[in-house]
């Protein structure tokens, strides 16, 4: 029987002092709405990061501009850091790489787009045309950082975005739009690493909304 790789995905929030904890019981629910999934092939198509830099395997759920799931399977492929209690780790950076590529997704995916020709089943992943990597935002600030246990080879990162909204008045940013987001990662059920952030687009003004 093949594993379900959403089989292990959290349906709520478990209750932790993360802050960000119940942003994961609104993103699962989508998934089982039959909202918009990517496969790896839209991925590459969209980010400008190829493997090993590449973090993300599948988008499981996407509402362009608001949220997004994402999966991710740890392999020993990746850089990891040997440990005398564990072996082979790896860095909760990789996990915050792979949610900061999860935001830049959902920031700018367009709102309207076309499907595959051959995109008759139901959950197919629909193809779009892919705007240039260099109108993609870029990441302006990570505004905070926890992590709560060590990734090891073989785990799955659920991943959690969601965009808060733009803010134009940061006043850091003289130019550009700055859209406010936050993630969290979990690992079978448990709390890995909860995140904000702020990516920055300079190709808008505060007249562009």
């Amino acid at each position: 029987m093949t594993e379900d790789p959403d089989a292990s995905a959290p349906r709520g929030a478990p209750a932790t002092g993360f802050v960000h904890s119940a942003l994961d019981v609104q993103t699962r629910e989508s998934i089982d709405g039959g909202v918009l999934q990517l496969d790896v092939e839209d991925i590459l198509e969209l980010l400008p990061h190829r493997p090993p830099q590449l973090l993300l395997d599948r988008v499981l759920s996407l509402v362009p501009g608001v949220h997004a799931v994402g999966l991710k399977v740890v392999t020993g492929n990746e850089l990891g850091l040997a440990t005398r209690k564990h072996g082979f780790v790896f860095p909760a950076t990789f996990a915050l790489e792979a949610v900061l590529q999860l935001a830049r997704i959902v920031h700018h995916y367009p709102r309207r787009f076309g499907r595959r020709p051959d995109a008759g089943a139901k959950g197919r992943s629909p193809r779009i045309d892919p705007p240039s990597v260099s109108g993609m935002a870029d990441v302006f600030a990570v505004d905070s950082f926890e992590v709560a246990r060590e990734m090891l080879v073989g785990d799955r990162l659920f991943i959690s975005v969601s965009l808060l909204g733009r803010d134009d008045g940061d006043p850091a940013a003289p130019s550009g739009i700055i859209t406010r987001g936050v993630g969290n990662v979990h690992l079978a059920g448990e709390p890995y690493i909860d995140t904000s952030f702020r990516l920055i687009d300079a190709r808008l003004t505060s007249h562009d909304r």
